[in-house]
């Protein structure tokens, strides 16, 4: 691995922002001083317009991805991010939302999840009205908008922000209920189909989980229309639930198994760390009977390790799954690398844990305290 390069550069200003790489010029990280930080951000919750919509998305993945390898402090990118409730475009969305999706997956087990949300309504619960997605195309840009409409909405209903999470979600979901043909009469955009699923998921009893779970084996829908029904049952809240369809889609004896519905459902598990969790525990007490019955299927063995190990981040999951590889023949060269892939990311996790989490939960309780 070659060491990383960096250049200082030094100039004098009283109250004048600078942007750097403007437009991803470079493929370079840029980092500034906390006084010209908090310029440039002062700059964009005034609403300035002089910074195009690719340059505000640079500066906050730059400033996301500094703060996560410990070059900033984590104020920098929350303040900055403070802004959205203004943004308009797509783009600067896009980005913030996987670096704060990152920070959701972390914290959602801790006291501060609840300012976390709190943070995260204030940004997003009048954006969905707001958005303009300018394209001469409007066949792009309807699919884009598309897009993000899901992110925005998926993240809301997930993470229980009301605001973003709308009724008109729950009373599409209510509509399926009554009549599961709904959806193949309706004019409901595919792209927020799976939301409506993960949120109906999510909200409701155990019953309508098995309910909606049975319905996604039936031959009434179309095969994309069934898998998004079943990934949108690994969204509930419902442990036992979970676990006796968890069980069910592992069992090859089911006459209903099926390798393709296997690998959807454990990919789908990335909706839900607290059901990721519980798979990966599933898999660590069966893993000698499952890599028998799973190791010659293509890619099974990779999807299964994907879908349950991304929430790992203790030094106990690392010498569980650093075990695990060692019961893997050298000769099975796929799941060994899934796995190597696997620890790298519990590695990561660890560290990122170890040189932010304390000072991340502090900066979370000032914004709690402190109008900012």
């Amino acid at each position: 691995m070659k060491k990383r390069r960096s250049i200082q550069i030094k100039f004098n200003f009283d109250d004048t922002w600078i942007i750097f790489n403007p437009q991803y010029s470079g493929l370079v990280r840029i980092n500034y001083s906390t006084r010209l930080w908090k310029l440039i951000i002062s700059g964009l919750r005034k609403g300035t317009t002089e910074i195009p919509s690719l340059v505000k998305a640079q500066l906050l993945d730059d400033a996301f991805a500094l703060a996560s390898e410990g070059s900033l402090d984590y104020s920098i990118p929350m303040t900055l991010a403070l802004y959205l409730k203004n943004e308009e475009e797509y783009t600067p969305w896009f980005v913030a939302l996987k670096h704060l999706s990152n920070l959701a997956e972390v914290l959602i087990n801790y006291p501060e999840w609840q300012i976390f949300q709190q943070y995260m309504t204030g940004i997003m619960s009048d954006i969905t009205p707001k958005l303009q997605i300018k394209n001469r195309h409007r066949k792009v840009e309807k699919e884009i908008q598309g897009q993000l409409r899901k992110i925005l909405m998926g993240w809301s209903c997930m993470n229980g922000l009301p605001d973003g999470c709308d009724k008109w979600t729950l009373q599409q979901f209510l509509k399926w209920k009554d009549d599961p043909s709904y959806f193949l009469k309706s004019i409901v955009p595919t792209e927020l189909k799976s939301i409506i699923y993960c949120t109906g998921a999510k909200l409701y009893d155990d019953e309508v989980v098995e309910y909606m779970y049975s319905f996604s084996k039936t031959h009434m829908f179309t095969s994309g229309e069934s898998l998004r029904l079943l990934r949108g049952v690994t969204c509930t809240s419902k442990i036992m639930s979970f676990m006796e369809i968890l069980n069910e889609i592992f069992d090859t004896n089911n006459p209903e198994f099926s390798f393709l519905r296997l690998r959807e459902f454990v990919l789908s598990l990335k909706q839900s760390p607290l059901n990721s969790l519980l798979s990966y525990r599933y898999i660590k007490y069966h893993w000698k009977t499952l890599y028998e019955q799973f190791h010659e299927s293509n890619g099974i063995m990779s999807a299964i390790i994907e879908g349950t190990t991304y929430v790992l981040r203790t030094k106990e999951h690392y010498y569980e799954v650093l075990t695990i590889r060692k019961s893997v023949p050298e000769s099975d060269y796929n799941t060994l690398v899934s796995i190597d892939h696997a620890i790298d990311r519990i590695i990561d996790n660890i560290n990122w844990d170890t040189r932010n989490l304390h000072k991340f939960r502090k900066w979370l309780k000032f914004y709690n305290s402190t109008p900012i």
